[in-house]
């Protein structure tokens, strides 16, 4: 695709993130801007409710990330450098690609659990949860699912790791603060601190196996189970939405904490004695993100 072929180029600064970050917030004001008069005439359209509203969010930060990337695309060709690499890779090392997703599935699943006590020690408030009912209540499961489960993966890991995170790895020496910074942008990007903090240890893990991989598979992959899981506990469960703890679920509370302290140990076992011992290890943040002429 051109589009994506042209976002290689474009290695932004931090500066420069956090200018897509504000195009994107500026996008969600205007999509829903956009879509006002279409929702008083199509009331119960999910399509134009939800989908339309979010996919036109990203206008902004891809019009600027396609044409930085054009822009840049100009400079290697004429200095005859090497074009960088694609934003995705997937590079599993040691590992076949079904072992890798499925120890990433466990790993995403065993994160939602243990991430969950977040829900129970910083409950949302009353109003919040309504607004999110009043925003995602009433739309079919279809657009539901096509809208949170799969586009908001999509278009969310294109900007945060396959640009934004990319970009930091080539201006940093360690690959840290490129995580770190391109986690506080994606947790800042839901404009909630409910939403926000679990954002942000999501961001950090999906960072790091980005930075391992270079797969933006890998990440769309973890941001879609996670997300897909969401949407249908919230359509499918009477006792727990995508806001709320699922502590209600068990009848036994202290299987539920016994539950979250074994999905930690799995966890770790998972990523830090697994797939930090068969992933690569690259010895450089710049040298992965330059394609060696043939």
């Amino acid at each position: 695709m051109d589009m994506l072929r042209r976002f290689r180029f474009f290695f932004p600064t931090i500066g420069q993130c956090w200018l897509i970050l504000l195009l994107t917030v500026g996008g969600q004001l205007a999509a829903s801007l956009l879509a006002l008069p279409l929702i008083h005439f199509f009331k119960d359209s999910s399509f134009v409710n939800l989908f339309l509203p979010y996919v036109l969010t990203f206008v902004f930060p891809f019009v600027y990330i396609y044409r930085k990337g054009r822009s840049a695309e100009r400079e290697y060709e004429i200095t005859g450098s090497p074009a960088p690499a694609v934003l995705d890779r997937n590079d599993f090392g040691r590992l076949h690609p079904i072992e890798f997703f499925i120890v990433l599935a466990i790993s995403v699943y065993a994160f939602f659990m243990f991430t969950d006590p977040l829900n129970l020690w910083m409950p949302a408030p009353e109003w919040f949860t309504d607004l999110m009912k009043s925003v995602t209540g009433g739309n079919s499961l279809f657009w539901s699912f096509l809208t949170v489960g799969i586009m908001a993966p999509v278009l969310e890991e294109t900007v945060c790791r396959g640009v934004i995170c990319r970009g930091l790895l080539r201006h940093y020496a360690s690959p840290w603060p490129a995580i770190l910074w391109s986690a506080l942008i994606f947790a800042v990007m839901h404009l909630n601190p409910w939403q926000g903090i679990p954002a942000f240890l999501m961001g950090v893990y999906f960072g790091w196996i980005y930075y391992r991989t270079g797969s933006l598979k890998a990440t769309i992959f973890l941001h879609f189970v996670n997300n897909g899981t969401a949407v249908l506990l919230e359509n499918f469960s009477e006792t727990v939405s995508s806001n709320e703890s699922l502590y209600d679920i068990f009848p036994d509370k202290d299987m539920y904490w016994l539950c979250a302290a074994l999905c930690v140990a799995l966890f770790v076992f998972a990523n830090v004695l697994f797939l930090n011992k068969y992933l690569p290890k690259p010895e450089t943040n710049n040298s992965q993100y330059v394609r060696k002429e043939e």
